[in-house]
């Protein structure tokens, strides 16, 4: 104004721009300062000055995204986190990390024991069976530890993985991928059907790198199915140290209205974690599970998912969230997560 601005000339403050954190506020050269002030922005902040600003509204698209500026929990294991944390941030939603597992190698002297003499017998194998992608590292790194990675080259056995991301894992190693489970489902039981009908198992030796918690749906059925199974554990699945009081406080508070979820034991750790008052928060949530396995473990604890992807996928999780919001919003109903609870 001192250099000659007309006061009532359209003004902006856009702080976190282009983030999920976003937040404008419009005014005028003359009470933008009072503006930013009660609104509380601060740094990092661009301000914009002239008609510009008019434009607003036609170019707004980003605080439009269903998603924009919702707090979303990424529980995953911290090397897994990335995906999931890139796929909400592009939909407008803000990422909350805060793993509830971790992914470590089997060490103890039994399982090391159980790992080391189904490497020795690696070539006896007809079949090598690959249920998710960690089944896959935590493979390769026992391989690694034992100095044996010459010996996957000249591997005769088929590998069978549970779908596409396990199978990339895989074939980046450089095992020859010779069976991937298509379609919706990405679950033990699907991939123990498709075995049955495309791969029968009978008379074969299947090994079956596997977590401490893993279930034994697959090693069951191709058994049963005439074939002989190792299932050994590989790896463990175990909750790392979490700050509960920040997560209770997250969910209590309405910050953290987004809960998806990609395995049952971040189900598990999860609500082991809640007290009362943020367990009843998490009606109010918009509840994503990746696949039925995950979705049954939610319903088993009391929270049942509203939200499942076709395809065991994390963008697919994100655009069926994104979609569900859509559809509540257009049906006049507010979708879990904006102060109301779901009738």
């Amino acid at each position: 104004m001192a250099g000659g601005t007309a006061p009532e000339t359209p003004a902006a403050a856009v702080m976190n721009g282009t983030r999920p954190e976003q937040r404008v506020r419009v005014a005028t050269v003359a009470n933008l300062a009072e503006a930013i002030e009660a609104d509380g922005l601060g740094a990092p902040s661009v301000i914009v000055v002239g008609k510009v600003v008019d434009l607003r509204k036609t170019l707004g698209w980003w605080e439009a995204s269903p998603l924009f500026g919702l707090g979303a929990l990424v529980s995953r294991a911290p090397h897994q986190a990335a995906e999931l944390a890139a796929a909400l941030r592009a939909a407008g939603a803000v990422p909350c990390l805060r793993p509830l597992i971790d992914l470590v190698p089997a060490q103890e002297p039994g399982e090391l024991t159980a790992i080391d003499e189904s490497l020795a017998r690696l070539e006896a194998y007809d079949d090598l069976l690959f249920s998710s992608s960690n089944a896959v590292r935590f493979f390769l790194h026992h391989v690694d530890r034992k100095g044996l990675r010459d010996r996957l080259r000249g591997l005769a056995c088929r590998v069978l993985c549970i779908g596409p991301s396990t199978a990339r894992a895989a074939g980046e190693a450089g095992l020859p991928v010779h069976f991937t489970l298509a379609g919706g489902r990405g679950d033990a039981e699907a991939m123990l059907a498709e075995i049955l009908l495309s791969h029968p198992p009978q008379g074969r030796r299947v090994l079956i790198p596997r977590s401490d918690i893993a279930r034994d749906v697959l090693a069951r059925g191709l058994v049963e199915a005439g074939a002989e199974v190792d299932a050994v554990v590989y790896y463990r699945n175990i909750r790392p140290e979490v700050d509960a009081a920040a997560l209770r406080a997250g969910l209590s508070s309405g910050a953290l209205p987004l809960l998806p979820f990609t395995s049952p034991s971040a189900v598990r750790h999860f609500t082991e974690l809640l007290d009362e008052a943020s367990r009843a928060a998490c009606q109010r949530c918009i509840i994503a599970a990746i696949g039925k396995t995950t979705a049954d473990a939610l319903a088993a604890v009391g929270l049942p998912p509203q939200v499942m992807p076709r395809r065991p996928d994390v963008r697919e999780m994100v655009e069926a969230i994104e979609e569900y919001v859509v559809e509540r919003r257009g049906a006049g109903s507010p979708a879990p997560g904006w102060g109301e609870e779901e009738s």
